[in-house]
């Protein structure tokens, strides 16, 4: 450091702090206007100053995905049994997540045909059932169509009775 200042670096970018207002100045007591100076401190400065240079910071970022794309091709090119690998494992999921799809797309069309199914059975159900209540119904009917001639019969026996009893 030098007697009259001090230059920090901090994310790339340079902050200058005069080496007479934070490390000589006497102190007295605690004032409002004293700070001390810590890493903590000078971390915020850095990171703000960062922060209000978006070009820089922008730089900054295009050159770390630049370096993280060369490092994945010398990779490539340095290993390329992992690459190959790499490729068989992105392929598997990818055909993972396919027959998963295709799972639940037979898994939806079952509960669809289920449903319908269900109803079906429902239908057949109600069906049958109007059925057998029509022929209980005709049942009902056919009895009664059976007993009025019969009933018919019995009238014409007992008439027949009284009038043969009449002329006695």
């Amino acid at each position: 450091m030098e007697a009259d200042s001090s230059l920090w670096k901090m994310s790339g970018t340079s902050i200058w702090i005069r080496f007479e207002d934070v490390f000589l100045r006497p102190k007295r007591g605690k004032r409002d206007h004293d700070f001390e100076l810590t890493s903590d401190l000078l971390a915020t400065i850095a990171t703000r100053a960062w922060m209000r240079r978006p070009q820089d910071r922008q730089e900054v970022e295009q050159a770390e995905i630049q370096q993280a794309q060369h490092e994945s091709e010398q990779k490539k090119v340095q290993h390329p049994k992992e690459h190959k690998l790499e490729q068989k494992k992105a392929q598997q999921s990818e055909e993972r997540s396919r027959r998963m799809e295709e799972r639940q797309t037979r898994k939806r069309l079952a509960e669809v045909e289920q449903g319908r199914a269900t109803k079906r059975q429902r239908t057949m159900e109600d069906h049958h059932a109007e059925e057998l209540a029509e022929e209980r119904q005709g049942h009902t009917e056919e009895r009664r169509e059976l007993a009025e001639p019969e009933e018919r019969l019995r009238m014409m026996e007992d008439r027949y009775a009284e009038e043969f009893a009449e002329q006695r």
